[in-house]
């Protein structure tokens, strides 16, 4: 889902973009114990949390090396996972070209 060459202050941002909104949407989910935000699939709340939760691993860290964690994450997700992705980056006004990179 990245171009090639994705610099660190890009991923930074993108992946500030997930986390923030994969919290969000743990946070509601866990409260409500409920689905709520945009689905991982059809499975149940605990499941999405773990998800969620999943998708956002090694995203946080420090400036150098953000792009190489953001790609490492990206290439593992399962296909529900990506589409969760690839809606929560274009909500935000990422353009995401046909599944395969993410970019401004």
């Amino acid at each position: 889902m990245l171009p090639d060459r994705l610099e660190d202050d890009a991923a930074r941002q993108l992946s500030n973009v997930l986390l923030q909104e994969a919290i969000i949407q743990i946070r509601g989910t866990a409260y409500l114990r409920r689905h709520v935000g945009r689905a991982i699939g059809g499975v149940d709340f605990t499941e999405e949390i773990r998800r969620l939760a999943d998708l956002c691993d090694g995203l946080a860290g420090p400036e150098m090396g953000a792009a190489k964690r953001l790609a490492y994450r990206l290439s593992v997700l399962s296909q529900d996972q990506a589409q969760w992705v690839r809606d929560t980056l274009e909500a935000h006004g990422h353009r995401v070209a046909d599944g395969s990179s993410a970019h401004d």
